[in-house]
């Protein structure tokens, strides 16, 4: 069984790597975002010094979800006996460009939005992955945990590089597959189910449909009916709010939120333009 101990900020990790490699010792470096293990035995027991982020500000709200959510995987793992495995990697960004030209040509016109409330986080506990119990002391908490709500189920797609020392010398520098290919599909499930609920709403409201960003949908008004029939549908709670589209170059959209009371901007990829027969559902090599 491996020991696990908090060892501070990633200054802290230099002193030790540094220290380490000059006494020639033989460990293991795990490295991810701004996570960085190192792994080592002494006297028969095996330990691993974590360390994390250059100060308290690095540490988000509800952080230890992503080690409760892990843990929730792991455990659907070993119930179900399978990991899933996604054909497709989508996107979950869509733009009607003809509808937000033509809205900021004759406005100002009110544009109507509905964000999902910890969609990525919800979903998850909808296709089974994680525990009522962590489910329900997270969203008691969503608006505090919102950050750690969203790293619980991102990090399931992290890339850790682990890097061999052999008496002071790096003698191997590899990628995390057996992390990667155990925990990634059950991320990529999570945007999928996300991605099929984005086209249902898209082709729900036609012409009525404006844009989807990450977990909300930009439409018309009059027909958020229409959204909260399929939401409700999925399982989803949500909150509405308007926005007043600005102005569409070659590479942006602006516009200006209502509710954060700010302008907002993003620069746009045309390849995600909807029409009837888009679909964002294109098989690629898992990787």
């Amino acid at each position: 069984m491996i020991k696990s101990i908090k060892s501070g900020y990633l200054d802290k990790f230099d002193k030790d790597l540094d220290k380490l490699v000059k006494s020639k010792s033989s460990f293991k470096v795990i490295s991810s975002g701004l996570t960085r293990k190192i792994v080592f035995n002494d006297n028969d027991e095996t330990y691993k010094r974590v360390y994390f982020g250059t100060s308290r500000k690095d540490i988000l709200p509800g952080v230890y979800l992503v080690n409760a959510v892990r843990k929730d995987v792991d455990d659907y793992i070993q119930k179900e006996g399978q990991i899933p495995m996604s054909l497709y990697k989508p996107k979950l960004i869509l733009y009607n460009y003809k509808r937000i030209s033509d809205a900021i040509a004759t406005g100002p016109k009110i544009i109507h939005a509905i964000d999902i409330n910890a969609c990525y986080f919800t979903t998850a506990f909808n296709l089974g992955y994680i525990t009522q119990k962590t489910y329900d002391k997270a969203w008691d908490k969503r608006k505090e945990y919102k950050l750690g709500l969203l790293a619980s189920i991102g990090s399931l797609n992290k890339h850790e590089l682990i890097e061999e020392f052999k008496e002071g010398e790096i003698e191997d520098t590899r990628m995390n597959w057996e992390f990667k290919n155990r925990y990634s599909p059950f991320y990529w499930e999570v945007i999928n189910y996300v991605a099929k609920v984005m086209m249902e709403i898209a082709h729900a409201l036609g012409d009525d449909f404006y844009m989807w960003l990450t977990d909300c949908v930009y439409l018309e008004k009059g027909k958020q009916h229409v959204i909260e029939k399929i939401l409700n549908k999925h399982g989803y709670a949500y909150k509405s709010f308007v926005i007043e589209f600005e102005a569409m170059t070659e590479r942006k959209i602006t516009w200006y939120d209502f509710k954060s009371r700010e302008q907002k901007i993003i620069h746009h990829n045309i390849m995600l333009g909807y029409h009837e027969k888009y679909t964002p559902f294109i098989e690629t090599k898992y990787e």
